[in-house]
């Protein structure tokens, strides 16, 4: 489970389909804070190449994700800080970055 909880990217788009129980997946927000999606049955999830993101189970600890690919079938993880050099993350960077959500406490 570790390798899902530690902050991670992927070089190609994650498509993942829950089809029982819950988790969390966190993203990073502009300014670097992290947003939780809480995710159940049903949810669809589609995080692009090259974006940081980590996943934990709730209290429920079950989930069932069916998970695509858009090439080969693969699964390469890069860890933060390793992952900011990767071309994936300069490429999400480049095209995401002023879509991304900021943070606001207020």
């Amino acid at each position: 489970m570790q390798v899902f909880t530690s902050e991670h990217l992927h070089p190609d788009v994650e498509v993942r389909f829950i089809s029982a129980g819950s988790g969390y997946f966190d993203m990073r927000s502009r300014d670097d804070r992290w947003i939780r999606l809480e995710l159940s049955e049903g949810d669809l999830l589609v995080i692009p190449g090259g974006a940081y993101h980590r996943f934990s189970l709730d209290k429920k600890a079950y989930i069932k994700v069916r998970r695509w690919f858009s090439e080969e079938e693969s699964w390469v993880a890069f860890n933060r800080p390793d992952g900011d050099t990767h071309s994936a993350r300069q490429r999400y960077i480049q095209q995401h970055h002023n879509d991304l959500l900021e943070v606001n406490e207020d």
